[in-house]
């Protein structure tokens, strides 16, 4: 369902978080500074700043805060810093940016230039004073030239991130160096990151992970976090996830959260450890705990997912809330997920585009396609597909290669947008380079229908057998159905059924039921009834309708089964009720014939008007037989020749038979040999055999066309080749008369 978060993504705000985070939490005390300002402070004040400071250390923050602040009183500038640092962290006092700043500003009088870095930092973060970068700058580098290695660590993290200064790595590099030099472990750590990811230097992992070393020899947690990095991803080193697993380790002792979220990262893989989801879980509450949102949503999926715990959707919703919270989007776009399924929660999809809409403001690229599919069915808002395809757009700007497929889709159908074939490719293109399978195969289907493109069957051929490298099982069948007929590629069932196969395996529906039809016509394969049923009912309980119908039909004909009228009916309701049309009309023609049902005109009717609803042109040309034949209603030939048109205009052979039946007797219509003949010729083209025997029947008897026995004798042929058993007669009894042996067989 949710996808899992990539810990060490290479956004950049992530990549120096735990740098920015140092930045902004670091304004430790004086007393835990490596340099402190030498100074002559008088012996009163100075021993309650040394039992604040070991009060301090005792985490007895109200007493140092007591002590403290009786020593700056006294005039000593060390406890004037330590007060305000306090003040400015609520930390055994009431957080108050304010008196913070003001304690800051008289360390800064007295001589203690750490107040300076202290000041820049609430400017930085605009507490109690407005932000402001370029004043934070101006603090940091007055604290810099008085030696503060801090203060430099700070300056060039904003010349990282171009904050109160034009962006420049290299001056970012400058000033990590001197932080460097003066004993600064982050600022080591900051210049592994710079060579790391390339920055203001050319990429050297070699260089980073030396880096890194100098900084964790000095005991910097984020370091040795990278550490494990390099050695997971095999960069500047040979992969090692047991090394991984080692540095992890020494960072999370000294604190780092991300280093706690990435052992629980590799339990839950199994990468250098055998994979333990119990003890991934212990790694990331942990991790959790210690704020790392992140975590927080990995304990949800895995509650949800019932890995290392019982499946749990309210425990899962109930630490995506907590993640959510704490700013992570992808516990958002979850949350999101279960309203919109029910899971955990009562299915609500109002309050599922509420938590997209929150991941997505968030830069969520899976809510931004949620939100575009809400608007797509119209699920918690009225169906909008221009909103649907503003969503889709965004998505995909973002990478979102199932958002490219999506777009190209609307342009396809002509869904908020105009259709537009060409548009559909080119969105299908841009989504298959990204890797999506749907896409590819939309470029075969194109490319074998000829829509927007050439028709080419060679072309289609070749995206079907990307799409299937890519997994895609509807790209399996459609190579199959490309082999069956021989479009493309030299036909071969054997070839079809091996990809049948491998799509039926993927768990496509279809290609089971194309694998049963094979085996019922014995295409490929020796022809086995038994065969056929087994996969049809595959493809059955799978859900797929086509095969539902294709069940009916062997026990109607007693094929591999007990012949059983009313087990076809069973079947074919099972179909109809998924939509299937060829089902509706199975059991039209099952109530006509009273066929395992009684024989009811009126329930046919039912039936086919159903299926013609839905589009189905044999179910309209059934109601044109049943009004032309006065079965169930009233004989109307008017009404005939309506449905029998509306069959036609769908192609469908029997109705132009029809059509032109009623034209040459006049029924409904006047009657006119010559549109009777040009209707049975349009019906010739699709292979309709009984209009063939129809045209030779005008020309054998000069209906609207001069007698001429050859060619009623030619189309006569045509019909009892075609299978038509009068055909042959007609043609035996032609041959024999003693007119066709005249010169010329005309009269």
């Amino acid at each position: 369902m949710v996808k899992l978060s990539n810990r060490h993504s290479c956004n950049l705000a992530f990549l120096f978080l735990g740098m920015i985070m140092v930045l902004f939490l670091a304004t430790v005390p004086e007393t835990a500074m490596s340099k402190s300002v030498v100074m002559a402070p008088k012996p009163a004040d100075f021993l309650d700043f040394q039992r604040g400071v070991v009060a301090f250390h005792q985490h007895n923050l109200k007493k140092a805060a007591v002590l403290w602040k009786r020593a700056a009183v006294a005039g000593n500038a060390k406890a004037m810093y330590d007060i305000g640092f306090l003040y400015v962290n609520g930390l055994g006092v009431r957080k108050n940016f304010h008196k913070g700043l003001e304690w800051y500003r008289k360390a800064i009088a007295a001589g203690n230039p750490y107040a300076m870095y202290g000041i820049g930092l609430l400017y930085e973060n605009g507490q109690g004073v407005p932000q402001n970068y370029q004043k934070a700058m101006m603090w940091f580098r007055t604290a810099a030239a008085k030696g503060s290695a801090y203060a430099m660590r700070a300056v060039a993290t904003l010349y990282v991130y171009g904050l109160g200064v034009r962006q420049s790595y290299q001056k970012a590099m400058a000033w990590y160096r001197k932080a460097a030099i003066a004993g600064n472990s982050d600022a080591m750590y900051g210049i592994g990151l710079l060579y790391k990811y390339g920055l203001g230097v050319p990429q050297n992992y070699q260089k980073a992970m030396a880096w890194y070393r100098k900084a964790a020899s000095r005991g910097n947690p984020h370091a040795m976090y990278g550490i494990g990095l390099l050695y997971e991803d095999g960069q500047g080193v040979p992969q090692s996830y047991q090394k991984a697993m080692v540095w992890c380790r020494k960072a999370a002792a000294a604190g780092d959260i991300q280093a706690m979220g990435a052992l629980g990262s590799l339990y839950w893989h199994g990468l250098g450890v055998p994979r333990n989801y119990q003890k991934a879980l212990i790694w990331l509450r942990k991790a959790a705990a210690a704020g790392n949102a992140a975590a927080m949503y990995q304990i949800g999926w895995l509650y949800e997912q019932g890995l290392g715990v019982s499946r749990n959707y309210q425990k899962a919703i109930a630490w995506y809330r907590k993640a959510a919270i704490a700013g992570n989007s992808d516990a958002m776009y979850a949350i999101g997920f279960l309203y919109k399924h029910g899971q955990g929660v009562p299915q609500n999809y109002q309050k599922a585009m509420v938590w997209c809409r929150k991941a997505a403001a968030a830069g969520d690229i899976q809510a931004m396609g949620t939100l575009g599919s809400l608007y797509w069915h119209g699920l918690g808002v009225p169906r909008n597909y221009q909103k649907a395809i503003i969503w889709l757009r965004k998505a995909a700007a973002a990478g979102n290669a199932a958002a490219m497929y999506h777009i190209g889709w609307l342009y396809e159908n002509g869904l908020g947008v105009s259709r537009n074939y060409q548009k559909a490719i080119a969105w299908y293109r841009k989504a298959a380079i990204a890797g999506n399978s749907d896409a590819m195969y939309a470029i075969g289907f194109l490319y074998k229908h000829g829509q927007g493109v050439p028709q080419n069957y060679q072309k289609a051929m070749a995206w079907d057998r990307k799409a299937a490298a890519a997994g895609d099982a509807q790209a399996m069948g459609a190579m199959a159905t490309l082999y069956v007929h021989g479009w493309g590629v030299r036909q071969s069932y054997h070839k079809a059924m091996t990809w049948l196969r491998r799509a039926a395996a993927a768990g496509n529906s279809k290609s089971m039921q194309d694998i049963g039809w094979l085996y019922e016509r014995g295409l490929g394969v020796s022809r086995n009834y038994q065969k056929a049923m087994a996969w049809y009912r595959k493809a059955a309980d799978a859900g797929d309708d086509h095969a539902m119908d294709s069940i009916g039909l062997l026990y109607v004909h007693g094929q591999g089964v007990r012949q059983s009228y009313q087990k076809a009916m069973v079947w074919w309701r099972k179909a109809a009720a998924s939509g299937e049309t060829d089902a509706m009309v199975n059991i039209g023609v099952s109530y006509v014939r009273g066929q395992g049902v009684p024989r009811n005109y009126q329930k046919a009717m039912t039936w086919w008007r159903r299926a013609a609803t839905a589009g189905d042109a044999r179910a309209m040309g059934y109601i044109g037989m049943l009004y032309a034949d006065g079965w169930g209603v009233p004989r109307n030939y008017q009404k005939a020749m309506a449905w029998y048109r509306k069959a036609a205009t769908a192609d469908n052979s029997k109705a132009m038979y029809q059509i032109g039946w009623l034209y040459e007797l006049g029924f409904g219509v006047p009657r006119n040999y010559q549109k009777a003949m040009a209707w049975w010729r349009r019906a010739t083209v699709v292979g309709n055999a009984m209009a063939m025997y129809g045209i030779g029947w005008l020309y054998e008897h000069g209906l609207g066309v001069p007698r001429n026995y050859q060619k009623a004798m030619t189309w006569y042929r045509k019909a009892a080749a075609a299978g038509y058993a009068p055909a042959k007669q007609a043609l035996k009894k032609l041959v024999a008369a003693p007119q066709t042996r005249k010169a010329g067989g005309n009269k």
